[in-house]
């Protein structure tokens, strides 16, 4: 009894981390190497510093210019 007991806890421990670390590790690694500019979040750069993300902008310029949010 107490055998098997050890070894569901050494798969159970194994599993948590190949799952839980390894495979997120892996597959960002990969997400980097073909997708480099959208793994990292599009990131708008002025004068090398970092200013916000492409997705950001785009979404708040859409509503400024659709003048959704009109001014009081």
């Amino acid at each position: 009894m107490k055998r098997h007991l050890v070894t569901a806890c050494l798969y159970t421990a194994i599993t948590a981390v190949l799952l839980g670390i390894v495979y997120p590790l892996v597959i960002t690694g990969i997400a980097y190497l073909a997708f480099p500019a959208q793994a990292s979040g599009e990131l708008v750069r002025q004068n090398g510093v970092v200013i916000g993300s492409r997705h950001c902008a785009r979404w708040s310029q859409h509503i400024h210019r659709a003048r959704a949010w009109p001014s009081r």
